[in-house]
């Protein structure tokens, strides 16, 4: 089922509930994720990293979750996340804060969710207060959500300064036919340019935190194999006959690794 998101209103959503989401099927499709420089230490073991060009030609670093459209390797058929740490994006489901056209932003719910409930029961938290104000526990996810935005302003500045610099080049069929293919619009660190910036431009570059990203990206590169051999696995899986697994790649995440939804 297509996400339905519904700015939330006190008209419409005062007697809502919600709780929190016990699996990601809500991002089984999803091959590309937006992330942010905060949580690169904690992307780099498990993700590729990328750039990729947005509609308004602005580019967004991203962690590349498949090399095939419309599957996400790292959830599994039980819905379950893979790996220990998942992108900060992802984790204030079923609730997002919408951009509003305006340079703000609008508190939404994907009101389609099986975490997101018209009416309040037994087992849910309200999503709203009766003067129509967010809940304290919804509160808190805003506040993440706040800081990530936050943090996503500093990043995509940061990143547009690379390609304003001439560091960003597109995805070289010759370099992995399959990244080009999987994604449109993605891009990634020249580095011999990278390595030969000099005076004022590496200075503006390592002050913004652009220099840490560029290398990032590229240091994330290692994991292109890494992914690949996931998406093997991934298909094993979805497939009626799956091959014996030598490794159980489930067992890197126990469901009790911190990563709640509130911290990078």
């Amino acid at each position: 089922m297509s996400a339905n998101w519904q700015a939330l209103s006190k008209e419409r959503h005062l007697s809502a509930g919600w709780v929190s989401p016990t699996n990601y099927n809500h991002a089984k499709s999803t091959n590309v994720i937006p992330v942010v420089g905060a949580e690169v230490s904690q992307l780099l073991p498990f993700f590729p990293l990328a750039f990729l060009k947005t509609d308004s030609d602005r580019f967004q670093l991203v962690a590349l979750l498949s090399l095939r459209a419309g599957v996400n390797v790292f959830v599994n058929p039980q819905g379950k996340w893979v790996v220990p740490y998942t992108p900060s994006m992802l984790r204030s489901y079923p609730f997002n804060l919408a951009a509003n056209g305006t340079g703000g932003y609008v508190l939404a719910a994907d009101t389609s969710s099986e975490f997101f409930f018209e009416s309040e029961h037994a087992g849910t938290q309200p999503v709203l207060n009766q003067d129509g104000s967010p809940s304290d526990a919804l509160q808190s996810v805003m506040s993440f959500m706040q800081a990530r935005i936050a943090q996503q302003t500093i990043t995509d500045k940061a990143v547009q300064a690379l390609f304003d610099h001439g560091l960003l080049e597109s995805w070289a069929a010759e370099d992995d036919d399959q990244v080009k293919h999987a994604v449109n619009g993605v891009y990634r660190v020249n580095e011999s340019m990278l390595k030969s910036l000099k005076g004022e431009a590496l200075e503006t570059l390592s002050q913004s935190g652009a220099i840490g990203i560029a290398y990032a990206q590229l240091f994330s590169l290692a994991r292109l194999k890494d992914l690949k051999v996931r998406q093997a696995h991934h298909e094993q899986l979805n497939t009626s006959k799956p091959l014996e697994e030598k490794v159980d790649l489930d067992k890197l995440f126990d469901g009790q690794s911190g990563n709640d939804v509130f911290s990078f």
